[in-house]
């Protein structure tokens, strides 16, 4: 008779990928050289545009039942590329990973290790974050509770330092938003404003890498923000929570709502990195955008 250590994967890692070729096999190969590899790793092809679908494939034929391959018939952003790596999984428990960032190659060992310690339904470790030539390391608080995460902005907000338990997203109803930004943001509010069981790990077992990109790229998906926050205050609504949350979501509406985002035009504006018109036209689409959601919340 199989086991069901056998017949269901203990967890399943999942990885958006987009114009991502040169990354597929640095990437498999952190994940296999885990002290505790995954039982099955699901890549999520967001409608490439250069071979990394193919290269996906071509790693699945050759580890058939340990990589899988989905691949999104539009672009959709990383949010509709991880749900649709929810559905698919078969493991206990599901992480996700970006394909260009570090993982120690203890850091799903711990994870496991403390999720089983506590019963969790969610273990954190903290992360490493690069920037040019500046390195961050961020810890978790020393008091494993969801009240205490949601103050901790770039761990909480962090979709790939952490491993959960499958049953308590589908069970919840804890989903991405199907846009590119704020989309993990969202998810992790959802998640911890439920009152899961956290375990921590006190060490920086993953290291972000944290790429520039243009003012304009940022601020036409900057936009898409208001998508996440939407998303959010209806899964709070539907579940009574949007009083007990209000101060967290209020937060996160200025913050990126208003502060990042004026934070990048002002750079991009002291660096003129784009002509004046061009980067006033990119404001005021965004400011357009913000009063659109102003309007859809006070209505």
């Amino acid at each position: 008779m199989m086991s069901v250590r056998e017949s269901v994967p203990l967890f399943s890692v999942i990885v958006p990928v987009y114009n991502a070729a040169q990354w597929i096999a640095p990437c498999i190969k952190g994940l296999m050289e885990q002290t505790a590899p995954p039982d099955e790793i699901i890549f999520v092809d967001d409608a490439s545009s250069d071979e990394t679908y193919e290269l996906c494939s071509a790693w699945h034929h050759r580890f058939p039942s340990l990589v899988q391959v989905l691949r999104l018939s539009q672009n959709l952003g990383p949010g509709a590329a991880r749900n649709k790596g929810i559905a698919a999984s078969k493991g206990r428990y599901v992480a996700f990973a970006d394909v260009d960032d570090q993982l120690c190659p203890q850091m799903f060992k711990q994870l496991l290790q403390r999720i089983d310690a506590l019963q969790a339904d969610v273990a954190v470790c903290g992360i490493t974050v690069t920037d040019k030539n500046k390195t961050k390391v961020v810890l978790p608080p020393k008091e494993e509770t969801p009240e205490a995460l949601l103050k901790q902005k770039i761990l909480l907000y962090s979709a790939f330092n952490k491993i959960y338990k499958r049953s308590f997203l589908t069970d919840n109803g804890v989903s991405f938003t199907d846009c590119r930004i704020g989309e993990d943001v969202a998810f992790s509010v959802k998640l911890f404003s439920l009152q899961p069981i956290v375990g921590c790990v006190p060490e920086p077992l993953y290291t972000y890498v944290r790429n520039d990109s243009s003012l304009c790229t940022n601020l036409e998906l900057r936009k898409e923000i208001f998508l996440a926050l939407d998303d959010l205050k209806n899964f709070l609504d539907s579940r009574n929570l949007s009083k007990q949350k209000a101060t967290v979501y209020h937060k996160l509406c200025f913050l990126h709502g208003v502060y990042y985002p004026a934070r990048l035009f002002l750079t991009a504006l002291l660096r003129k990195t784009h002509s004046f018109n061009y980067l006033i036209s990119t404001i005021v689409g965004y400011t357009r955008a913000g009063l659109c959601f102003i309007k859809r919340n006070i209505s």
